[in-house]
């Protein structure tokens, strides 16, 4: 049942975006408030001083802009998960699919319409991509951690690969 309900809130999000802006709006609007809130989370875990938060939807050229967080210390070591935070929300909708596969069929359906705001509200925007990728010096510093991790794991056998 909660398959049916993923499916059925994929094609009610699409068929709402494309004839009516406002219902689509509403619809995505828990959606917009976990990614917003993702992002406002961790600005305050990773230092930015998040400072300002807003859920009213902005035209803005040819797109609308759901939702907006802005910060007033972004710097090399914290742009990138602030920006990227909302794919932390994909961990959210794995946790609540595992846990709702023994609920009764109402909560499954209620599941199904969450795990839909989790996953559709877990892409980055394309604002999210140009500051998580604005500074050249957090770039270099988040591959070196990914790097050193990766050998450090492969090294002490963390991945259990044999072959190596």
């Amino acid at each position: 049942m909660i398959y049916i309900s993923l499916v059925l809130s994929f094609v009610v999000g699409f068929f709402l975006k494309k004839y009516s802006n406002f219902f689509y709006f509403l619809y995505i609007l828990p959606g917009t408030i976990l990614h917003e809130l993702s992002h406002f989370v961790v600005g305050l875990l990773f230092l930015a001083n998040p400072n300002f938060f807003s859920l009213i939807p902005k035209k803005e050229g040819d797109s609308w802009t759901l939702g907006s967080v802005s910060f007033s210390n972004t710097k090399f070591f914290n742009a990138i998960p602030v920006a990227l935070a909302p794919i932390l929300l994909i961990f959210f909708a794995f946790i609540t699919y595992k846990n709702s596969l023994t609920l009764s069929i109402f909560e499954q359906l209620l599941s199904g319409f969450l795990i839909f705001q989790l996953i559709n509200s877990s892409i980055p925007s394309s604002q999210d991509f140009n500051v998580a990728f604005s500074n050249k010096l957090g770039i270099i510093f988040y591959l070196l951690i990914t790097t050193g991790g990766l050998l450090y794991a492969i090294q002490n056998n963390l991945f259990n690969l044999t072959f190596l």
